[in-house]
């Protein structure tokens, strides 16, 4: 049997991760007083919410930077798999938040809406949601880039929470310009908070729905699954594939194969095809950081199983 183990080599790019993250509060931190002076200032519902799905993001920054810490934390005793699902009850609380502040501002902005109280025509409205939204969106595509080289659910979802805000800000900033254009259309400053709480409730539903995944060991998809198992069976010196698993962890995989080798093979001899395969596989799939391979002996009489 082999189990081939990642070396402990990724404290300098989850250092990138921290980097990103530490950005993110900063940018939210000053868009949140932008936001929310002009919003107050001109009693813009819209903006206000924007200020809001803001805060919001301030809150996932810190559960991301907890996320990333503990998550990384080496194995231990009572950890022999590692403390990787820490970033998933990570990611969960975020969606969660997000859930909740949407919430709120719905409530806000019905009530607004009913009563019927219209905000200052100003362009700074329109500066302010403009700005938010070049911001956001380039804390997105920054945030996600590192997402994906960790392989970091964490910061996926984060990414995803600042990708939320820009849009959220697109809906403000789309109401708000509506209402500049003519008085009339004064309800145009509620529609649009409630389309930021209905961008946030969506953002974090996915959130939700793929840590769930995570955190109950759901097997990857079939077609990644089948051309790791048809790259398996090709590789020298395995007879046959008897059975192949995998399981989601923290947006990586782990994988356990039993494997039939020629028989009269020496003990060493079939640990050193295990270790290839184990080698092999990683190399050739990057999503996979776990490879578990116990070889048997090749029976041809016994029927392989998947």
């Amino acid at each position: 049997m082999s189990a081939v183990m990642p070396a402990d080599s990724r404290h300098r790019e989850y250092r990138d991760g921290e980097r990103i993250t530490w950005v993110g509060i900063v940018a939210e931190l000053l868009l949140i007083v932008l936001k929310l002076s002009v919003g107050l200032l001109a009693r813009s519902q819209a903006l206000v919410a924007d200020a809001a799905h803001s805060a919001s993001d301030l809150v996932t920054d810190f559960v991301t930077l907890v996320g990333l810490r503990l998550g990384r934390a080496p194995l231990d005793r009572e950890h022999p798999y590692g403390h990787g699902k820490i970033e998933d009850l990570a990611a969960l609380l975020v969606g969660l938040v997000l859930i909740g502040v949407a919430v709120v501002l719905a409530v806000q902005a019905i009530a607004s809406l009913a009563g019927d109280k219209a905000p200052e025509r100003s362009l700074w409205l329109l500066a302010a949601a403009g700005l938010s939204i070049l911001v956001k969106e380039m804390l997105a595509r920054a945030t996600s880039r590192v997402a994906r080289r960790l392989g970091s659910p964490t910061l996926a979802a984060n990414a995803a929470h600042h990708r939320s805000d820009a849009l959220s800000s697109v809906s403000a900033f789309l109401g708000l310009g509506l209402f500049l254009l003519h008085p009339d259309f004064h309800w145009a400053d509620g529609v649009a908070a409630l389309a930021v709480a209905g961008f946030i409730v969506r953002s974090g539903v996915r959130i939700i729905r793929e840590s769930g995944r995570d955190l109950v060991d759901t097997a990857p998809g079939g077609e990644r699954v089948d051309e790791i198992r048809a790259f398996a069976a090709a590789v020298d010196g395995v007879r046959v594939l008897r059975r192949l698993r995998g399981r989601h962890y923290a947006q990586r995989i782990a994988l356990d194969l039993d494997i039939e080798v020629d028989p009269g093979l020496t003990v060493r001899e079939s640990h050193d095809i295990a270790e290839r395969l184990s080698a092999l596989i990683r190399d050739a799939f990057p999503a996979v950081y776990e490879v578990m391979v116990h070889t048997e002996p090749h029976l041809p009489d016994e029927p392989p199983h998947s």
